[in-house]
């Protein structure tokens, strides 16, 4: 599971740091994008943690 884990992070951080890097924000950009993830993966574990 840990591999998957990592596997998956770095695919989606090459998009991001891509994204940031001609993005004016820069890396401001990037730090915005990654809260913005981790946001959106909180949210998405609160009902799971309900249920069980």
């Amino acid at each position: 599971m840990y591999t998957n884990t990592t596997r998956l992070g770095a695919v989606a951080s090459g998009p991001i740091i891509a994204l940031g890097s001609i993005s004016p924000l820069g890396y401001h950009g990037i730090f915005a994008t990654c809260a913005g993830l981790t946001l959106v993966a909180a949210v998405m574990l609160v009902p799971n943690g309900r249920k069980s």
